[in-house]
């Protein structure tokens, strides 16, 4: 389970979110991206709860925030392909721009191999991307997952800006992922098929509570 952006902050720092880019809002963090900041919370409390719960998780962050070569060997696109060509399934963790240069939640799944069960109960959670997503992908190119949390803006953004409800919303969002893991880990059937679609209905775009619509179908992959 890895931070997307985690070592691109300078040249490929991830999405401002709608609060600084549009609102004036202060970055979480003014050393790295909004995005990166949540991608960070994200994954920590992913693999916390999927380690209470017995699963064979654990996290890689690069710790140093700015690699100009994606092949380094210390990049989370390096460390990750490596995990993979170990047999291991490797995870990246992000949030889609905000307003119409992004497009919501859903896994891109991997291009090099063929879509696992995991990738499978991912999409069917949180909705699936074209597996060649903007002509292919670095990640997915080297047999990494990206999973999109949703856009950076509106509700999503706004409970996870707010200090009362913070630790909530990313509680919520880590819940899903594990929960998606474990069904994909125990090899069961997808409960919904996966399409073409990108993106949730645009009324679930980037909201917190899980969505119930189908979402995707394996044609698509």
């Amino acid at each position: 389970m890895m931070p997307g952006h985690a070592d691109s902050q300078g040249f490929g720092s991830g999405a401002s979110g709608e609060a600084v880019a549009l609102r004036g809002a202060r970055p979480m963090d003014a050393a790295i991206s909004d995005e990166l900041f949540w991608n960070l919370a994200m994954v920590e409390a992913v693999v916390r709860l999927g380690q209470a719960r017995g699963l064979n998780i654990r996290s890689y962050d690069p710790g140093v925030r700015s690699i100009a070569n994606a092949n380094d060997a210390r990049t989370t696109w390096s460390v990750g392909k490596s995990h993979v060509l170990a047999g291991g399934y490797a995870l990246e963790i992000h949030h889609d721009a905000h307003g119409s240069a992004g497009v919501g939640s859903g896994l891109i799944p991997p291009i090099s191999t063929a879509p696992s069960r995991i990738d499978e109960s991912l999409a069917s959670e949180f909705g699936a991307f074209p597996r060649w997503f903007r002509d292919g992908l670095g990640a997915p190119k080297r047999g990494i997952a990206i999973l999109e949390i949703g856009k950076l803006e509106g509700q999503l953004e706004a409970s996870l800006r707010n200090p009362t409800t913070r630790q909530a919303t990313i509680e919520t969002i880590a819940q899903r992922v594990v929960t998606a893991l474990e069904k994909g880990v125990a090899a069961q059937p997808p409960q919904t098929v996966i399409t073409e679609a990108v993106s949730p209905p645009p009324d679930v775009v980037g909201s917190v509570p899980r969505v119930k619509d189908p979402q995707a179908s394996s044609g698509a992959w």
